[in-house]
């Protein structure tokens, strides 16, 4: 009573008059919201919920005050239903490509490809404004049985606390603990078997562990400003500006530093050269296929908004005029500059935040570029090879090699 009295000197009303922790012999109110505000309508009340033995509070009432703009944060999201990317696909299908046929150079010609592509990727598959809501993720292991189980489990807790006897005490008590048994049996379960599944993947395994320990990865939540010279940085355009100038120049400032030796010996004066010279035959749509069938379903997108996903969908309605752009780069020995524009991720890695150094750029190229990329190295592998260009003692970057190997010959 003491205590009410000081809040009620102070301005101060309770808004929880109901007891907030029930056992079978006593009810108790120890928590509660104390608040000054008696002109506004105010709604509060009880949660059932067994999360602690304490029955959560809460208070909510109209402040009168809305702001569309400030605080919402908004994402924009592009539309790739089943639909839609059978609509695309049949476009492309239907397009005339003959445009592209005519071009002599394969910057001209990957560039009006380019441009029809993204033109039908934006009709088909618009992009969308939505406002971001933080949505709940339910556990993989928490199958519908074990959900339908829990709530079952808070129906039981709800008829303890409305009759308070030791029968629904009891009953409710026997069925939590037994569920609680099983959903970390099927939480075990579900690692293991996760970890079978990628026993020779140990990117897969860094994966399944970081998800036992709840380590978040591939979620940048950058701050809401930078530092640099100790400056404030909140525009988002200007960091950007600075993210670039610290990744283009990070190698030439390490490269000062590195101290140099008076007498440099050049290596190719070693190397004999090789009397053959590489052949790129020509690419056919058949193996074009067999490269993107065999591209991982990636959702990554590049600078133009494309990931693998979507290009597997749709590469029937491409393969033509991504053949002859193909044939036509290695019949002129150059690669298409557009191919070469990558999008640029910081990651961050340790230590403040704020600061530009302690984040690492990560490239995401041109889908286009990586088909390209692989019907190149896949014909200057086989050169090197059948050359025998490369020594046996190199087991790094080869395939069906690995640096184990040269363990073992040592």
């Amino acid at each position: 009573e003491e205590f009410i009295d000081i809040m009620y000197s102070l301005g101060l009303f309770p808004l929880i008059t109901r007891p907030t922790r029930i056992t079978l012999h006593c009810t108790t109110l120890i928590d509660n919201i104390f608040t000054n505000i008696t002109e506004e309508k105010v709604e509060s009340g009880l949660l059932i919920s067994d999360i602690s033995d304490h029955l959560p509070v809460f208070a909510s009432y109209d402040c009168h005050y809305k702001n569309e703009t400030e605080g919402t944060n908004y994402m924009y999201k592009r539309m790739k239903t089943e639909q839609r990317l059978n609509s695309l696909k049949n476009d492309l299908l239907e397009q005339d490509w003959n445009i592209v046929y005519e071009k002599n150079e394969v910057d001209q010609a990957y560039d009006t490809f380019l441009n029809i592509f993204k033109s039908q990727f934006d009709r088909n598959c618009p992009v969308i404004k939505n406002i971001q809501r933080n949505k709940y993720k339910e556990k993989p292991w928490m199958t519908k049985g074990l959900q339908n189980a829990c709530n079952k489990k808070n129906t039981l807790y709800r008829e303890f606390i409305k009759n308070r006897t030791t029968e629904a005490e009891q009953k409710y008590k026997r069925y939590k603990n037994k569920l609680i048994n099983i959903v970390r049996s099927c939480k075990r379960e579900y690692f293991i078997k996760k970890l079978e599944h990628n026993r020779n993947n140990i990117k897969g395994i860094w994966k399944v562990l970081n998800g036992v320990i709840r380590k978040e990865t591939g979620n940048n939540n950058y701050p809401q400003h930078f530092i640099e010279r100790k400056n404030n940085i909140t525009n988002m355009n200007e960091a950007v500006d600075e993210f670039n100038k610290y990744f283009v120049n990070i190698g030439s400032k390490l490269e000062e530093k590195i101290i140099v030796d008076e007498i440099q010996t050049d290596a190719t004066e070693y190397v004999e050269r090789n009397k053959n010279s590489v052949f790129l035959r020509a690419v056919d749509e058949k193996e074009i296929y067999e490269i993107v069938r065999n591209m991982k379903n990636k959702t990554s997108t590049d600078w133009n908004d494309i990931d693998m996903k979507t290009l597997k969908y749709v590469i029937e309605g491409i393969v033509k005029p991504l053949t002859h752009i193909c044939n036509l780069s290695f019949q002129k020995g150059f690669f298409p500059n557009n191919m070469k524009v990558a999008r640029v991720i910081p990651i961050y890695k340790t230590g403040d935040k704020h600061q530009f150094t302690n984040y690492r750029p990560v490239s995401i190229l041109s889908q286009f570029s990586k088909i390209l990329e692989k019907l190149f190295v896949k014909r200057f592998d086989n050169f090197v090879d059948q050359c025998e260009l490369l020594t046996e003692c190199q087991y790094g970057f080869r395939n069906n090699r690995s640096t184990v190997q040269a363990l073992i010959d040592l």
